[in-house]
């Protein structure tokens, strides 16, 4: 865990062990793949007892850990307004030749922004289209705050898309964009990718750090001519398995109002209509599988898909809930994702959550999830006829879903937990922060007494330094003897990673310690406390309680 001082809104030092502020910028909170994402590593962030906050524009829960545009202002937030006013003159449209999304690196929230931005040690950005503006943001965040930023799409590698269809041209410098229908060099495309050029012109290369949930998208970030000289780390999306579990199937179809005998087949997409996820992929492979008995259809999002009358057919509409989707993805016997492009979508995290075998188009990262034999089976994009034998294939063998499902569900728990998403960020912040102190083996919970926050040691607690800069050198340390030392003194060695003593001290009494350490600049380090006398357990507590530690950080 990392820690810090914290000054609290009275002006007096509140002597606690408190994280590392990480604060995660996005458009928004709720709806859709990215902002659900995003919202589940901050909560996870929390839960361990990191300081996590959300900084968004639009805020659709009800969570006081996640903060707005305009919470902080006296005058009234008129989000309406503000939207128009976006829409107007930088604009989050779809474009009229491929129906999908095309995003400026401009944005109407420039310096308000950033005056009311959190207080950070870490920056995480995720999906901020029409949120954050490139130029102001780069330019004025301090130079000293990393930034890490989540790559939910293409956005930020392109000069306004957010999937480029296998344009390819932002590898270069745009231009000419099929998705605008431009014949010219210079045209809007072009001119974003160079804006977005002299926006990160000065952004040091080791002050940005890319995630990217899929080998796919690390590729896509490579091949960028605007970010492959940045490093990126890929860390898989995670799913909260809990939420997402395996339900009754019979209770699932009970509730769903669903045949009991039915071959359901589910798809799910935020809008149905988006032609990326390619519906109409599914519909023909449907149309081929006519004859297959007691074949249903489940569909999952916003829009009114179209069938073939002579396959049943029930549309769900658009859902949030967690625990309910855990319901749709159990009541199916077979999940699809017939996707033209896709990163690392979450409806296949959520159907392997469930134990619902998947079949899916080879493309993204849906290969990094479906796994041919083990969790599903994977087609070749744009062909029907595939995915229509892949599907019967599946349908048709009742012993194969069963192995397959439990499959996912130990994939699931194994690889793609909350918990495991989070301690990778926590990893890469610990690289990216600078004179940053954790807490490595060996140190009791966090406690809370009569009004006091402290941590029990029994010996050789270890106190870990990452990425010093050589400016902070000297360690406060405020702790108390324990009542395992019997009222005698405390004698404690600091020693290195080695365990060689660097210095001795001794306290009778509850007192504040500075200690002058050993510390190479960009050198991560380990240092012990160890405790020399022999101590002895309590008769009402089973742990060796030699110290307590109120207080630690730097003096200077």
């Amino acid at each position: 865990m990392i820690y810090r001082q914290d000054k609290r809104q009275n002006g007096i030092l509140d002597k606690r062990f408190l994280p590392l502020r990480v604060v995660h910028l996005s458009a928004k909170d709720m709806g859709g793949g990215a902002p659900n994402a995003t919202y589940r590593l901050h909560s996870e962030l929390n839960r361990l007892g990191y300081d996590s906050t959300l900084f968004v524009l639009e805020k659709l829960r009800n969570d006081c850990s996640s903060e707005t545009l305009g919470d902080r202002e006296t005058q009234q937030f008129n989000p309406t307004r503000v939207d128009r006013e976006n829409a107007a003159n930088f604009p989050v449209q779809t474009n009229t030749i491929h129906n999908t999304l095309f995003s400026s690196d401009r944005s109407p929230y420039t310096t308000e922004l950033l005056q009311q931005l959190p207080e950070a040690e870490i920056i995480n950005l995720h999906w901020i289209a029409g949120f954050v503006d490139y130029q102001t943001f780069f330019s004025k965040i301090p130079t000293l705050t990393p930034i890490i930023w989540r790559l939910s799409d293409e956005n930020p590698l392109t000069g306004g898309c957010h999937v480029d269809n296998f344009c390819d041209r932002f590898t270069q410098s745009c231009g000419m964009c099929p998705q605008l229908n431009s014949t010219q060099e210079n045209d809007l495309s072009r001119q974003i990718w160079e804006s977005k050029k002299k926006a990160i012109k000065n952004v040091a290369r080791d002050r940005l750090h890319f995630v990217a949930p899929s080998r796919w998208m690390t590729q896509k970030l490579k091949q960028s001519s605007l970010f492959r000289d940045y490093p990126v780390t890929t860390i898989p999306t995670g799913i909260d398995t809990d939420n997402f579990a395996p339900r009754d199937r019979n209770f699932a179809r009970e509730v769903l109002g669903l045949p009991k005998n039915a071959k359901v087949v589910l798809f799910v997409a935020d809008y149905l209509a988006n032609p990326i996820k390619n519906f109409n992929l599914l519909r023909e492979a449907l149309s081929n599988l006519s004859r297959l008995p007691n074949l249903y259809l489940l569909s999952l999002g916003r829009g009114n898909p179209s069938l073939p009358v002579s396959i049943p057919h029930r549309h769900l509409g658009f859902i949030e809930n967690e625990r309910l989707l855990s319901l749709v993805y159990s009541a199916a016997d077979l999940f699809v994702i017939s996707s033209k492009q896709d990163n690392f979508p979450n409806v296949v995290l959520e159907s392997l959550a469930c134990g619902t075998p998947v079949v899916g188009t080879n493309v993204g990262g849906i290969p990094d999830l479906v796994r041919p034999n083990l969790t599903g089976s994977l087609v070749s994009p744009e062909n029907s006829q595939e995915l229509s034998g892949a599907i019967a294939s599946l349908l048709k063998d009742s012993d194969k879903l069963a192995e397959f499902s439990s499959h996912c569900r130990r994939i699931a728990l194994a690889e793609y937990t909350l918990e495991q998403q989070a301690r990778r960020y926590i990893e890469l912040y610990h690289q990216m922060g600078t004179d940053i102190i954790t807490l490595g083996d060996n140190w009791y919970d966090l406690e809370t007494f009569a009004g006091e926050t402290f941590r029990w040691i029994n010996n050789d607690a270890e106190i870990r330094i990452y990425n010093p800069t050589g400016d902070r050198k000297t360690l406060r340390l405020l702790l108390e003897p324990g009542p395992s030392l019997c009222e005698l003194p405390l004698t404690l060695h600091l020693q290195d990673y080695r365990g060689k003593t660097i210095l001795t001290l001794s306290t009778h009494n509850r007192e504040t310690l500075y200690i002058q350490l050993p510390i190479i600049s960009r050198r991560s380090t380990t240092f012990k406390l160890h405790c020399q006398q022999e101590s002895k357990p309590l008769s009402s507590d089973s742990r060796i309680l030699n110290f307590r530690v109120f207080d630690l950080g730097w003096s200077n």
